[in-house]
């Protein structure tokens, strides 16, 4: 792997909070169409997503896991990494739940309904959580983030801190 990527975590959660907020919005938008014309395509692209979605995050956490015992932290940030493994490890879980009970519906052949709508809106709240944590622990806790030093065109040399 480039040593500028110390894991694969990273790459695969910006997708699947994508996919699952895309999800839910177009989940909202169908239920907001109602019976119109387009609607079903809508909820079918929000299936499409929350299930693409739930399968990328089960790479997500196991990258995720691996992030956990391989990126360099000491003490102190652990507890930080602790407090999103929990948060990541619940909405992980939640969202899986509601992609495994929109499957069985769509596999019974039914609509989308208010409720799994509701459901996935609601479930946005913990996904948000969970990446503001994720993002805590890259920006403001600095774990994960491999120091390099640059070069700019005058010549002097600076870290990522901005000190030479």
């Amino acid at each position: 792997m480039p040593e500028i990527i110390p894991n694969w975590h990273p790459i695969f959660v910006h997708f699947t909070i994508a996919l699952y907020a895309v999800a839910a919005a177009l989940y909202a938008l169908a239920q907001i169409a109602g019976g119109r014309s387009w609607a079903g395509v809508v909820v079918a692209a929000a299936r499409i997503n929350l299930w693409t979605g739930a399968a990328l995050s089960i790479l997500t956490v196991i990258a995720g896991i691996d992030a956990f015992f391989t990126v360099h932290h000491d003490a102190s940030q652990a507890v930080f990494m602790t407090d999103h493994r929990r948060w990541a490890i619940a909405t992980a879980v939640i969202w899986w739940f509601i992609a495994v009970l929109e499957a069985a519906r769509a596999f019974q052949g039914k609509k989308a309904h208010l409720a799994v709508a509701f459901l996935l809106v609601v479930a946005v709240a913990p996904l948000a959580v969970t990446g503001w944590k994720g993002g805590e622990l890259v920006y403001r806790n600095r774990i994960g983030i491999v120091a390099t030093r640059m070069t700019p065109a005058n010549g002097v040399t600076v870290g990522i801190d901005g000190l030479g």
